[in-house]
C-alpha cells in the first residue's frame, strides 16, 4: 500500500475535490478563502459545458462551474501547463457564463455577477511583475493599473 497522496493540482483530482457534488462544504471553504467573504450555501453544476448558440461557435468546458449564495456564478480552473492563452481563454469563459444568465426580453439588470478564479502551477507573464499571489480583476486589475494603460 502506497503512502502518496494524490496531487490536487492533477485535473482530475481537482474536479472530484471540489467540484463533485457532496463536497460543497469543502468548496465552500475554498471559494470563502479566495474571495475572503463569508458564503453560506455553494451549488455545484454536474454539467460544466458552455454550450454553444451556433454551429461554429466554440463550447467552454470549465473545470468547476458553481453558484454562491444563489447570487454570483463562479468558474474555477487549475491550470498546470502554460499554453501561453490563459488569459483570453479565462475571459471568453467568463463572457460565455455571464451571457448565459440572461434569457430574451430580460432586462439586462438581471444579469447575474460572475467570477473566475484561476489557479496555476506557473507565473503567468503579463501579471509576473505584480508582487502578490492573489490578483483581483475587474476586467482590469484592481490595485496595479499602471500596468495596463
Amino acid at each position: 500500500m502506497s503512502n502518496k497522496l494524490l496531487n490536487p493540482k492533477n485535473d482530475y483530482v481537482f474536479k472530484r475535490l471540489f467540484g463533485s457534488v457532496g463536497n460543497e462544504t469543502i468548496t465552500k471553504n475554498l471559494l470563502s478563502c479566495i474571495l475572503q467573504q463569508n458564503i453560506t450555501d455553494v451549488q455545484l453544476d454536474c454539467n460544466p459545458i458552455l454550450e454553444k448558440n451556433l454551429l461554429d461557435d466554440k463550447v467552454g468546458i470549465l473545470d468547476i462551474k458553481a453558484k454562491i449564495d444563489n447570487t454570483t456564478n463562479i468558474d474555477i480552473e487549475m491550470q498546470v501547463t502554460d499554453h501561453k492563452n490563459i488569459e483570453k481563454r479565462i475571459l471568453f469563459y467568463l463572457s460565455k457564463m455571464y451571457t448565459k444568465t440572461i434569457k430574451k426580453s430580460q432586462d439586462y439588470s438581471s444579469l447575474e455577477k460572475c467570477i473566475a478564479i484561476l489557479i496555476t502551477n506557473y507565473n503567468i507573464d503579463i501579471i509576473k511583475n505584480i508582487p502578490k499571489y492573489i490578483s483581483k480583476w475587474s476586467i482590469r486589475e484592481e490595485e496595479y493599473q499602471e500596468f495596463f494603460r
